[in-house]
Formats: structure tokens, sequence, C-alpha cells
């Protein structure tokens, strides 16, 4: 058996993975944004780092959404 048979066969929908990729895009959604708003007042980096970081997080955030959605639009084909 090789390996892209056995993801194959392991590959399959899980419907608390759909809403596990949900809560954790809201979470980075949340993270990112209060980064981006609270980044003059948080003395933990500079401002612009801290920009930085919220964007990846909203960045991430979109990553699960679309894990997530691509996951249930699948299940939804089958």
């Amino acid at each position: 058996m090789d390996i892209n048979e056995r993801s194959r066969q392991t590959k399959g929908y899980k419907p608390f993975m759909v809403f596990y990729n949900i809560a954790m895009g809201l979470f980075y959604i949340a993270g990112g944004v209060f980064f981006i708003v609270q980044r003059n007042e948080l003395p933990i980096l500079n401002p612009t780092l801290l920009g930085l970081l919220g964007l990846a997080m909203l960045l991430y955030a979109g990553v699960r959404f679309y894990r997530g959605y691509s996951e249930y639009r699948q299940k939804n084909e089958n």
C-alpha cells in the first residue's frame, strides 16, 4: 500500500474538524483584530511587529475557514 492510497483511505469527513477549524478561525480573527487595534498600547513588541502579527493571524484564520468549508463542501457533494 503506497502513501497516496493510504491517505485516501484515512481522509474522510470529520464534522468535528469542520467546527474546530471554524472555532479556531474565529479565535484567530479576534486575536488578530485585538493585536491590530491595541498595537500602540501593548508594551510587548513594537507596533509594526504587532500589526504584522495581527495580519498574519487574520490570514491564518482565512486558511482555517477555507479548510473547514472545503471539507464541508466535499462531504455534501458525495
